[in-house]
């Protein structure tokens, strides 16, 4: 009995009180990976941008030219966006990226502009 348990468990079923039912967890497929990825690069760039700007109004306190602070703010869009960009992946459905990397633009490109 113990294996049939274990065998079991191993392949995602529960065991209740009434007997043996299936679990569902979430997938990740391949599916819709061209609407993911052009979320995550579009998308991706402006809200990357976006934080750069953040971070050089806001942690810097505004930045001047050719300044080490100047360069951080730069240097900082890459990370982000690789960060951006690779977790765009993990989302269900390209429809859900665009939905949740346009929400997180609007955020951040509307606290620029209405602070400075």
């Amino acid at each position: 009995m113990n294996t049939v348990v274990n065998r079991a468990v191993d392949r995602g079923v529960d065991s209740a009180a009434n007997g043996l039912k299936k679990t569902k967890a979430p997938r990740l497929s391949s599916q819709h990976w061209a609407g993911k990825a052009s979320a995550g690069l579009i998308l991706g760039f402006c809200l990357s941008l976006g934080l750069s700007g953040f971070l050089g109004l806001f942690v810097f306190g505004g930045v001047g030219q050719f300044s080490i602070a100047h360069q951080l703010t730069m240097w900082f869009m890459a990370p982000t966006l690789v960060v951006l960009l690779s977790t765009c992946f993990l989302f269900q459905s390209g429809l859900r990226a665009w939905c949740w990397l346009g929400a997180a633009n609007v955020v951040v490109w509307s606290i620029l502009f209405l602070t400075s």
